[in-house]
């Protein structure tokens, strides 16, 4: 075989695993970074709530009864990733996709996690469907953001 041939097909490999090492770091980056956000206006972000609360007050209102005995269904579980995934993207204009993954799949645990806890103690029969909406509603909004927490995952 050619050594030209060779030394080609090593350079090529080289590349495309320099290629592949930049993708996993520029990834690590993502997840250890928060990324700072400043808006000239907040309507990017307060349509991104409003879009969240919108699922939110759908999926539990809907399926309240179910939610009280055995929590949160996992097609809403998915359902809520979705819309919190997509909208921290619009947020974050596209520039953190790992990150938004990672921080709306930690929220929805986070939501089940109340949820589970509530069940448990016997409280989840003291709201109603609206009250649990809300409640699961404010906890999403003050895990993204919320001026007075310091652990909010975006700044504004």
């Amino acid at each position: 075989m050619d050594k030209n041939v060779l030394y080609s097909k090593n350079i090529t490999d080289k590349e495309y695993e320099i290629k592949r090492l930049n993708e996993v770091i520029k990834d690590l980056n993502e997840i250890i970074n928060k990324p700072s956000l400043k808006f000239n206006n907040n309507e990017i972000f307060e349509e991104g709530i409003k879009n969240i609360k919108n699922i939110i007050f759908e999926h539990i209102i809907e399926d309240y009864y179910n939610i009280i005995y055995d929590g949160i269904s996992n097609i809403i579980k998915i359902y809520f990733n979705d819309t919190i995934y997509i909208e921290l993207n619009k947020i974050t204009d596209y520039k953190y996709s790992t990150w938004c993954s990672n921080n709306s799949w930690d929220i929805v645990c986070s939501i089940e996690a109340s949820i589970q806890g509530l069940i448990r103690t016997n409280k989840i029969s003291c709201f109603t469907d609206n009250e649990l909406a809300n409640f699961i509603y404010e906890n999403i909004k003050w895990r993204i953001y919320d001026e007075f927490n310091d652990y909010s995952i975006i700044s504004l």
